[in-house]
């Protein structure tokens, strides 16, 4: 995945494959992502934490996509693996992407 930044008074971040990306965007190539299953509620407190605090502890940087129904966590993609054993190696379970 990519990530590109549209420049203006508001910030717009883009994520798209790789090969989606026009010539001449800035954009942060190879990354990875998995969804957090399941709707999540605006009044749920602690999912999406409990996710950066695991990867945070194995020094695993995360970009966070939020939408209405899920949450989207990307990490490099060189880190996947590592992110994936830390993360059920505390019980979570999660959907690649």
């Amino acid at each position: 995945m990519t990530f590109e930044s549209l420049p203006g008074q508001y910030s717009v971040s883009i994520v798209v494959p790789q090969n989606r990306v026009p010539p001449g965007i800035q954009a942060e190539h190879g990354w990875s992502g998995f969804s957090i299953v399941g709707t999540l509620g605006f009044s749920e407190i602690g999912v999406l934490s409990s996710v950066a605090d695991v990867l945070a502890k194995v020094s695993i940087p995360i970009f966070v996509v939020s939408t209405f129904d899920t949450d989207f966590v990307f990490v490099p993609s060189p880190s996947m693996k590592a992110a994936s054993r830390a993360l059920v190696a505390v019980g979570h379970s999660f959907d690649m992407q």
